[in-house]
């Protein structure tokens, strides 16, 4: 008999069940809000994640599963470490449906120990990137095993209609695709009174695929406009922003912040002109959410998923044209004081599509649903038992893991 009903594979979610937290990204923030939307639901979950360091009181039927820190380096050995205390974290949440977030090789861990089982295994995608042609982990034996659980998977979780699209043309056998949008929690230090937006607002990781550079550009091109960009850390190093400071050091109508936790983040969301995105690939940005449920429109060089932006009039895209976002930009400078239709429609999308109650109820669907249909096929169960590892893997974790 499963100890739980939901498994939910984030490790680098433990930020966000920090007392003092609150610097952990987008992706790994909705697995912390997915946990507690379903345990308040009376569903028994297990949040496998690293060992907090001052861990919050957690709601009932919601625990933390604690795995071993992640291996160092990208040696085979290393490699096979990090399965091992991927498989027994799994192995110790011991649920009917294990959920995995991000295009990882515990994906495929995660695959085997289910089938062998007889347990349920979903993957939730956190960005288009997940099923592009080098979807993946960087190496080949990583990305391998990422692929392979996801053709073990018994359904797919998307945030939109074009991920869909992507799914099934990388697993075009998956058994299921279903699009459930993120999360987003209502923003009570907005309620009663009026915001005066002040900047354009970046939020990011310093990566190439975010091309921060083009908001540099984009403070160049409107002098007169104040612009603040803020980076993001990366997973598990502090953030180096000493290149973006360099090329700023001309730009006097923009500021590059220190990475700040998520409460200050969000007073500098709820005072912003526009959230700016400039990402070559996207899913849907966790800063869109929290902006609309602020009343802030985003403004978007390329990134709208299914249309949103453009159909329900929350923002500016570009659709990829430098001059469209430029112009967007000076219209949303010059109207910022009188935005408040604007700022009704992103309010009403909010509350309709992403709000906590909306999302979790398609969650618990799908989760019930699967936990009804019985075990995995004996033959997929089969070819998993051929590449089971070592008995190590198997049983009660011990010392480094723990409820």
């Amino acid at each position: 008999m499963p100890s739980r009903d939901v498994a939910i594979y984030s490790p680098r979610s433990v930020h966000w069940y920090e007392r003092r937290g609150g610097r952990g990204g987008g992706a790994e923030r909705q697995m912390m809000l997915l946990a507690r939307a379903l345990a308040g639901r009376g569903l028994r979950v297990g949040h496998i994640a690293f060992e907090p360091r001052d861990l919050v009181t957690l709601p009932p039927n919601l625990e933390l599963v604690v795995r071993a820190p992640e291996s160092e380096g990208s040696s085979l050995i290393g490699g096979v470490r990090e399965a091992v205390r991927a498989w027994r974290g799994v192995a110790e949440a011991d649920a009917r449906v294990t959920i995995v977030r991000m295009a990882t090789p515990a994906l495929g861990v995660a695959g085997l120990w289910c089938r062998i089982r007889r347990r349920r295994l979903v993957f939730s995608s956190a960005n288009d990137r997940d099923f592009l042609v080098d979807a993946g982990p960087d190496s080949g034996p990583k990305r391998a095993l990422y692929r392979l659980g996801l053709r073990l998977c018994d359904a797919v979780v998307v945030q939109s209609k074009d991920q869909v699209r992507l799914a099934r043309e990388l697993v075009p056998r998956s058994r299921e695709v279903v699009t459930i949008p993120s999360f987003c929690e209502p923003a009570p230090e907005i309620a009663g009174r009026a915001v005066e937006p002040e900047s354009f607002l970046w939020i990011g990781r310093l990566t190439p695929e975010k091309s921060p550079e083009r908001f540099l550009e984009l403070a160049a091109a409107l002098p007169d406009a104040r612009f603040v960009l803020v980076p993001v850390p990366p997973a598990s190093a502090p953030v180096d922003s000493s290149d973006m400071r360099e090329a700023a050091r001309d730009l006097p109508n923009l500021t590059v912040s220190d990475a700040l936790p998520h409460g200050e983040l969000m007073q500098l969301v709820a005072r912003a002109a526009a959230v700016v995105n400039t990402s070559s690939v996207e899913g849907m940005p966790n800063v869109f959410l929290e902006a609309w449920a602020r009343g802030v429109p985003a403004l978007t060089l390329r990134c709208d998923p299914d249309g949103v932006i453009t159909r329900r009039g929350l923002g500016v895209a570009a659709d990829g044209s430098w001059d469209s976002f430029v112009a967007g930009a000076r219209e949303l400078w010059d109207g910022r004081h009188e935005r408040a239709e604007l700022s009704q429609r992103t309010l009403a999308y909010i509350e309709e599509v992403h709000s906590l109650e909306a999302v979790a109820e398609r969650w618990a669907a799908v989760v019930a649903r699967l936990a009804a249909s019985g075990a995995a096929p004996k033959r997929a169960q089969a070819a998993a038992k051929e590449a089971e590892p070592e008995t190590e893997m198997h049983g009660r974790i011990d010392g480094d893991h723990r409820r």
